[in-house]
């Protein structure tokens, strides 16, 4: 086969592939868009009742962590600062 034979198969062969993949693209958006109205039509029900909570009361659950009533609130290294002001202390070497 000479050189332009084999250009004008490859040239055919590549401009078919672009042409399918192009159709193939169109079509997969479109099936996309179809299925999103469905599907956000789905969430907004899930989210109304969520929301609403679907009839069931609110419980409030205990807490899992058994130090919640135990540990103190504060914090004990502050308790144990020597120097009660920040102004209180200078800095000799300034």
């Amino acid at each position: 086969m000479s050189n332009k034979k084999i250009f004008t198969v490859l040239s055919v062969v590549v401009a078919l592939f672009v042409i399918g993949s192009i159709v193939y693209f169109i079509q997969s958006k479109k099936v996309e868009t179809s299925n999103t109205n469905e599907d956000e039509q789905i969430i907004n029900e899930l989210n109304s009742l969520l929301t609403e909570g679907a009839g069931i009361p609110d419980i409030d659950a205990p807490s899992a962590n058994p130090l919640d009533k135990v540990a103190p609130s504060g914090n004990p290294v502050e308790k144990t600062n020597p120097f009660n002001n920040e102004n209180s202390y200078e800095n000799p070497f300034e």
